[in-house]
């Protein structure tokens, strides 16, 4: 028997079938963007002696204990964890990779397991900067989300040891004594980030005795790079990926000009 469809059955499907036209353009566009970005592998600075700018390079720190334990993750999570064995030997792989770069100032978030990482990587002084830290889809619950939250300074002065808390700098977010929660060093935000850093004389002073020349690093956390510093062609950044990019005063997220500089094996 043939079956008829009514008037309002054909204009579902023929808004459905609109609807797939619609989103099948709208990825093959994606792709293709994506296409044309993975293909951007090598950074320009590790190619040309002459950059048209300064550089910035953030990357996502080594393995934490949480990151390398699939039962801490979440409410099971320990408070700002530390690196763990393996994330230790990742950094020094890194360094080992990146020691040929001259990195003129190092920042890094107030967690322990992104200051190990700028520590071990650069062996240089490393100043903590605020609005650096990590964000996570339960909000800021320290009781949902343990890892995103940060001991006291002086409790993670004694857990990194000496040698590592001696290249730390806080002068730039409340000294030593300072706090470390959210009302002192800021909500995680990289453009809060950016907007704070071209502020800072210290920054002010490095570009203009280097201008183009000037690399400026900055270690931070998973979920903040890849929500609000990368656009949807990335996927999530993994442990000790570093990505470059031309720093300029006024640059907007998510960043457009994005090349991988470092992948650990």
């Amino acid at each position: 028997m043939l079956v008829q469809s009514s008037p309002s059955r054909r204009g579902c499907v023929s808004l459905a079938a609109a609807i797939v036209v619609l989103l099948s353009s709208r990825t093959a566009t994606q792709q293709l963007r994506c296409s044309i970005r993975t293909r951007r592998h090598t950074p320009d600075f590790l190619t040309t002696s002459l950059p048209r700018a300064p550089t910035l390079l953030f990357m996502r720190h080594a393995q934490s204990s949480n990151n390398g334990h699939w039962y801490r993750k979440g409410i099971l999570g320990l408070r700002d964890p530390p690196l763990s064995a393996a994330g230790v030997q990742q950094a020094r792989r890194a360094a080992r990779a990146l020691s040929h770069l001259h990195v003129d100032l190092v920042f890094s978030s107030h967690l322990q397991r992104a200051m190990q990482t700028a520590a071990l990587v650069f062996g240089t002084r490393v100043y903590v900067a605020p609005y650096a830290g990590e964000l996570a889809r339960t909000g800021t619950s320290c009781f949902f989300s343990p890892g995103i939250c940060a001991h006291t300074r002086a409790a993670q002065r004694a857990e990194m040891g000496d040698v590592v808390s001696a290249q730390m700098n806080w002068s730039l977010v409340g000294g030593e004594d300072g706090r470390n929660d959210d009302a002192a060093m800021g909500p995680p935000s990289l453009q809060h980030f950016l907007s704070w850093m071209w502020n800072q004389t210290l920054v002010q002073n490095i570009l203009m005795d280097k201008g183009a020349n000037a690399t400026i690093a900055l270690v931070s956390h998973g979920n903040l790079l890849e929500w609000e510093a990368l656009d949807f062609c990335w996927s999530h950044p993994t442990n000790m990926e570093v990505y470059s990019t031309p720093l300029m005063k006024g640059m907007r997220l998510p960043l457009k000009d994005v090349n991988v500089a470092y992948e650990d094996d």
